[in-house]
């Protein structure tokens, strides 16, 4: 395990975002694609972002994959068809910032759920990534950051 993993308390946020089911191999352009709707719609709105985007898990089958691509807003608003505005419940997580490629990422969700095991913890609710920067920020993925957060009792 590279990364430091600790418990934090997150508030409550409001978030636009939009579910996408999508087959595993094709979720990378589906997110790309739901991101741009997002941010056109917060523009169009006369917004910016309270915070990076994230990307929230809810069913992981072998072959299709059901998430929520969504970004924060200081406040809800109303948004466009297609895109659900609500609130995060808040809480208890376990976070870790994974440093690197996207495709590194399941092990840092492995080594996560080892080291809430190892504390007596339980896993609840959807675990989710805030992307801290893109590849557009960096010339080399092995710069990435993404903060990996999973609610816990």
């Amino acid at each position: 395990m590279s990364q430091e993993i600790t418990v934090k308390t997150v508030e409550p946020e409001v978030l636009v975002g939009v579910r996408i089911t999508a087959k595993a191999g094709e979720l990378g352009h589906e997110v790309s694609s739901a991101y741009q709707q997002i941010y056109h719609a917060i523009d169009q709105a006369g917004l910016v972002p309270a915070g990076p985007p994230r990307l929230v898990y809810y069913d992981l089958h072998e072959d299709t994959w059901t998430v929520e691509a969504c970004a924060p807003l200081v406040q809800a608003t109303e948004m466009p068809d297609g895109l659900a505005v609500h609130t995060s419940a808040g809480g208890r997580v376990a976070a870790t910032v994974h440093t690197g490629s996207y495709d590194d990422i399941p092990q840092a969700y492995a080594d996560l759920e080892k080291w809430v095991s190892e504390h007596d913890l339980t896993l609840t609710g959807e675990p989710y990534d805030i992307y801290l920067n893109s590849p557009a920020d960096v010339s080399d993925d092995a710069e990435l950051r993404t903060e990996i957060r999973w609610p816990v009792t």
